[in-house]
């Protein structure tokens, strides 16, 4: 290569490198009719992406929101044959799937820690990085999760 060649790829303008960067955060016990009934997790979002209306998000989810989520996102890797797996989900304790502990602080935490994971990995994987329901479920405050 000659010195002073330009390759017709590159250009003199510096551009940003993507990012996204996902907290599950401040983890709290729902009550309906006096009884502990689930747990709500905000969920701060801070992108880049240029498929992200905007930079910075925050909505609060629950968890079977986030089992919807997992359930579009395999769809979605079904119908495109080579996108590979995602993440899993923290699960349940047999004890916490028959109601017992679920409220547990330990629990909680361990259970946030996984959410936050999955949704790192699934907002960075080649595949479901661009699924619209995944910028709706991180960006909007008002979207239903729900077979749509």
């Amino acid at each position: 290569m000659k010195k002073g060649f330009e390759d017709a790829r590159q250009s003199d303008q510096y551009h940003e490198p993507e990012f996204i960067q996902i907290t599950v955060t401040d983890p709290k016990v729902i009550e309906e009719n006096g009884k502990k009934s689930y747990t709500l997790y905000t969920i701060t979002t801070e992108t880049n992406f240029k498929d992200y209306p905007g930079k910075h998000f925050v909505v609060t989810r629950r968890y079977k929101d986030f089992s919807w989520l997992k359930g579009v996102l395999n769809e979605k890797l079904d119908k495109e044959k080579e996108g590979g797996t995602i993440a899993a989900l923290p699960g349940d304790t047999f004890a916490s799937f028959l109601g017992f502990g679920r409220f547990d602080e330990k629990f909680i935490e361990e259970r946030r820690k996984g959410l936050e994971e999955f949704l790192n990995s699934v907002a960075n994987h080649i595949v479901t990085r661009f699924e619209k329901r995944l910028h709706n479920f991180l960006c909007d405050p008002k979207f239903a999760c729900s077979n749509k």
